[in-house]
């Protein structure tokens, strides 16, 4: 998720509102969670009820910025 947050910083100022608003709410959500919220080998968490605010504006900067855009960053932000 620091990727996320790098992103905003470096070009945020740059991203038109319907990409930076609900990336900027991917992250104020993911900064809200708790260590108990996050743990990397349990894959069943994205399941549980307060995950979904995050899924779904996810899936709104997801739509935003096209998958094809999200995909062809992928290797960029995994560096």
């Amino acid at each position: 998720m620091r990727h996320v947050q790098d992103a905003l910083q470096d070009v945020g100022n740059a991203l038109p509102d319907s990409i930076a608003v609900p990336l900027n709410s991917v992250w104020a959500l993911y900064s809200s969670m708790a260590d108990t919220d996050l743990p990397c080998h349990d894959r069943s968490i994205f399941q549980r009820g307060h995950w979904q605010p995050m899924r779904e504006v996810a899936a709104l900067a997801l739509s935003a910025m096209g998958p094809g855009e999200v995909k062809a960053l992928l290797a960029e932000f995994s560096r």
